[in-house]
């Protein structure tokens, strides 16, 4: 976990989750972070297959 949590922490609250400890802040920034690469890949996938539907 990074030492300092306090450019994510603002960045989470912003999104208006207020409250939560360090531990809730690490496990939120990972699937923050996760998404948008899981999101590519399946738009990567579903394109070069041709799959209309998935997209």
């Amino acid at each position: 976990m990074p030492e300092d949590s306090s450019p994510v922490r603002g960045r989470i609250e912003t999104q208006g989750f207020l409250g939560l400890d360090d531990r809730t802040i690490h496990q939120v920034n990972f699937w923050r972070l996760s998404s948008p690469a899981m999101c590519m890949t399946w738009t990567a996938v579903t394109t070069a297959l041709q799959s209309a539907p998935a997209l």
